[in-house]
């Protein structure tokens, strides 16, 4: 085979047959590391931070920014997309309770801000949601 390719010969329906069995087989080996790896509350953070940074949450756009600015933010976002999609593929579960915790620990630091006053008024909470 050549380097890179499951197959030497796509004509030959044996080394195409092996060729996708390899590949399924390598594609359920990563994501069943990646589900041990999410397992863990503190690397579930870790990527969740990481989702958070490469934009997954927010829109690429900016008023007022250059094109390219937002090509390049839109580049940060597809990869942050494209772990979040193996993260559900590999364990939704754990996905989801990164989202929740995620939520709680922004509840924890907005109640935080309120206490020491910097937070919105009491009626300002409902149009902030």
């Amino acid at each position: 085979m050549s380097e890179g390719s499951l197959v030497d010969n796509a004509a030959d329906p044996e080394q195409v047959k092996r060729g996708k069995e390899t590949e399924e087989r390598e594609r359920l080996e990563f994501l069943l590391t990646f589900r041990n790896v999410v397992a863990r509350a503190d690397a579930r953070r870790v990527f969740w931070k990481y989702l958070e940074r490469c934009g997954v949450f927010d829109l690429s756009y900016r008023r007022n920014h250059r094109p390219e600015d937002t090509a390049f933010r839109e580049g940060e976002r597809n990869i942050g997309l494209m772990i979040q999609a193996e993260w559900i593929e590999a364990d939704a579960q754990s996905y989801m309770a990164a989202m929740i915790a995620s939520k709680r620990e922004g509840d924890r630091k907005n109640d935080s801000r309120r206490k020491a006053g910097r937070g919105h008024g009491a009626g300002d909470e409902s149009s902030s949601g």
